[in-house]
């Protein structure tokens, strides 16, 4: 019997964040793969727009949308309500990734407060903890290993940068939890990719992001900052990958070595 490497065929991916940058690119790749996709963002808006965009480019996939405010008091029946949505408009869960981020924080020592830690933290670290608690309750994913989340963090972690200390701990902190999760919501598998630079609107407008590029590439190894479509190729790995659990995926244009 041959193997079967077509994993994401028919299943059902939940993608928080999925309107625009990676998230935008995981519901391409997801879809590609055969895969139906619900993506769940703040703003309506967005969310028609790329639905939209994306029934005309995969014209005979399944994708759907809808709104959640991450931002609101109860965010773990905010998270409830979404799962619940999803999985009635399209049939079960398979798998939730959450690429959610607002603007990168500053994170000079000067401009620190516990207002600006709380922010931060928010969309960041409170929202996947409390993603984790409701997908623990056994009520959207299949408990096995075939079920996964994929959470974002940063290459940050591990290649800190000057007055990011605050990103730097919390990008730090997101591996952590990630590894204690796989063990507390095994064997539903808990993974998270730490990208370096990627060519997205999270850089700025444009032109910023062409400056950024042109800053970094000639100390790339890869000539090039990341781009989307490469970077996506990670999270498609650990959906697909039955036996990775508690992974770290680094995709940063070979920064690290140099």
């Amino acid at each position: 019997m041959p193997l079967n490497f077509n994993k994401l065929r028919g299943s059902h991916v939940l993608v928080i964040g999925g309107t625009s940058g990676i998230g935008l690119g995981i519901t391409e790749g997801v879809l590609s793969s055969g895969g139906t996709v619900t993506i769940a963002s703040s703003s309506k808006e967005r969310v028609e727009s790329a639905v939209s965009r994306l029934r005309i480019s995969f014209p005979s996939s399944k994708v759907a949308g809808t709104v959640i405010d991450l931002t609101a008091e109860n965010i773990e029946s905010s998270l409830s309500n979404l799962l619940g949505r999803a999985a009635e408009a399209q049939g079960r869960l398979k798998h939730i990734v959450y690429t959610a981020a607002d603007a990168i924080p500053s994170a000079a020592l000067a401009s620190f407060s516990a207002e600006t830690f709380t922010k931060a933290t928010r969309l960041r670290v409170v929202v996947p903890f409390a993603l984790a608690k409701v997908v623990a309750s056994g009520d959207y994913l299949d408990k096995d290993r075939s079920s996964s989340i994929v959470l974002t963090g940063g290459n940050v972690a591990v290649r800190p940068i000057p007055d990011w200390a605050l990103v730097n701990f919390i990008a730090s902190g997101l591996e952590g939890a990630v590894r204690g999760l796989a063990l507390d919501l095994a064997p539903i598998r808990v993974n998270l990719v730490a990208p370096g630079v990627v060519d997205t609107g999270l850089w700025g407008d444009e032109k910023a992001r062409r400056e950024l590029a042109d800053d970094m590439k000639a100390r790339m190894p890869t000539r090039i900052i990341g781009q989307v479509e490469d970077v996506v190729e990670a999270y498609l790995w650990l959906l697909k990958d039955g036996n990775a659990t508690g992974t770290i995926a680094r995709t940063e244009s070979g920064n690290n070595l140099v």
